[in-house]
């Protein structure tokens, strides 16, 4: 049997950081075992300086970090983190969500000149809308498999923000985030091309409801198949298999060319 990864939790994490963790490691209990000393992985709060937390932990000899709901305004040191030597996995909402892999190759095969991936969100509070938008361009650069580029200045008001980019000629992004009653969390990408649609509705990061993917064409809707798996956990899945060598993790890169501008909203 393959040994166990000891993960501890940074003690600067809240309370609802540690409950989201020590659960997520239960439910892999073939690969994870909490630990209360310094282990080889560990889980990092993603409130406030993120990136310095994780940098220490680095300095203190974790083989892998785990940083859970990365904000933008704490990735001001990330910079440093991409050439670490260690894997990195940031643990944002959707990013590694299973159904948004299984997806990605749908929406690129139907991306082209003149056509739109739109992507949006719901938040509870004004103060999210920021972070919440952040997120959805990490998860949507991870559909596209390129960068964002050519953003143009966000929508920006005390209840939605919306930002629009143009990653290449006659091909548009565009992301919003609005402060709504209904359940925060989801967040829904569609994309239409010229013959054919692909939809994809996530739920929040700590749901283990399956999300729904349909690739739409003139043939008929095909569904992908459920999947039962938090978004948490799928992250946490992924830093043991980046720690083993199985795959590498470029989530330090690909968030901040994802959210560089974005850490400008206010």
């Amino acid at each position: 049997m393959t040994e166990r990864i000891p993960l501890s939790i940074d003690r600067q994490a809240s309370r609802a950081v540690r409950d989201v963790v020590l659960a997520t490691a239960a439910s892999l209990p073939m690969s994870f075992l909490a630990v209360s000393g310094r282990g080889e992985a560990v889980a990092v709060d993603g409130r406030g300086d993120w990136s310095e937390r994780a940098r220490v932990a680095v300095d203190e000899g974790a083989r892998g970090v785990l940083v859970v709901a990365p904000g933008v305004a704490g990735a001001g040191s990330a910079a440093r983190l991409a050439d670490a030597g260690v894997p990195i996995v940031l643990d944002a909402p959707w990013r590694h969500a299973v159904l948004l892999t299984r997806m990605a190759p749908d929406f690129r095969a139907t991306r082209s000149h003149r056509t739109m991936l739109e992507a949006r969100t719901t938040v509870a509070l004004p103060s999210e809308l920021a972070d919440a938008v952040a997120d959805l361009a990490f998860s949507a650069r991870a559909l596209l498999g390129s960068t964002l580029s050519s953003r143009r200045t966000p929508i920006v008001s005390e209840r939605q923000v919306i930002t629009v980019w143009t990653p290449s000629p006659g091909f548009l992004v565009r992301l919003s985030a609005t402060v709504s009653p209904e359940p925060p969390g989801r967040a829904w990408f569609r994309l239409i091309g010229e013959r054919q649609t692909v939809t994809l509705e996530l739920p929040s990061p700590g749901s283990g409801d399956s999300g729904i993917g349909e690739l739409i064409t003139a043939d008929g809707t095909t569904s992908a198949p459920s999947v039962f798996e938090s978004s948490h956990r799928a992250a946490l899945v992924r830093l043991e298999r980046a720690m083993s060598g199985d795959v590498v993790s470029t989530d330090v890169i690909d968030y901040l060319s994802a959210t560089a501008d974005d850490a400008a909203i206010d």
